[in-house]
Order: structure tokens, then sequence, then C-alpha cells
């Protein structure tokens, strides 16, 4: 499936956040950029195991959008999006990816999501489709 047929299908049923279902179909897609709002040590520890992913704080995100896409490459390792890219959130409860969702947003990237369930219900859920730390 492309991107633009995820997309739609998925984004056009949810207007701020997705399901657990369709967040799974995403990831296994790696059409969508998966950003993880939490600090850099809670993502260090356990993450979504998704190949399309970056860790973007949530108090870097205003920040992070004004970058241009050189420096935004080199800081989080992916390609900036375009303000009309679809992109999912994710943070460890839903709380701060639905915080980030109202800073994408008012930074014009109106199509954002956010994964309510967050990474404690993404573990729960899918242990195998995670990524640990050593320690």
């Amino acid at each position: 499936m492309e991107r633009t047929e995820l997309h739609k299908d998925i984004f056009e049923k949810h207007d701020w956040e997705v399901s657990l279902e369709d967040f799974k179909e995403i990831i296994e897609a790696n059409l969508i950029p998966i950003i993880d709002v939490r600090e850099p040590h809670e993502v260090a520890s356990v993450r979504v195991n998704a190949k399309t992913y970056a860790n973007i704080p949530l108090k870097e995100i205003e920040t992070a959008l004004q970058m241009d896409e050189v420096e935004f490459l080199n800081k989080y390792s992916i390609n900036k999006p375009n303000k009309d890219d679809p992109i999912v959130l994710v943070c460890r409860s839903g709380r701060r990816s639905n915080l980030g969702l109202k800073a994408f947003r008012d930074c014009n990237y109106l199509n954002t999501r956010h994964y309510n369930g967050g990474t404690n219900v993404w573990v729960e859920n899918y242990p195998d489709k995670v990524i640990r730390s050593a320690t």
C-alpha cells in the first residue's frame, strides 16, 4: 500500500488520534514518520520499533519545525516532513503526544495525528515490536 493510500484510509477515519490497530499498520507499512516526543533518556530504555522514526522531545518541537531541511536531518536523522505530510506522534501514555499534536498543528502541520495509547500500551500488546536498551 502506498503512503497516500494508507494515509487516506487511516487519517480520514481519525481527526486527532489513531487506534492501536492503525498504529500497528502504520509502523508495519513504514511509510509515515513516527515521532516520539519523550525525552531521550526515556527513549533509550524502550521505543517503538519503526524504521521511519525520530525522537523530538516535546520542548523542542517548535524549534525543530522552524529548522531548515539540512539542520533538521542532521539533528533528528530523518528528512524534515512537509507541512502536508502525514505524521504520527507517540509518547509514554498519550498526554505529551497530544500536546505535541497541538504544537505541530500550531505550526501548520495539519496532517499530524497522535497514538493515544503511547509506548505503555504498545509494549503491552506488541512486546516483540520494540527496541529496548541492553541494560
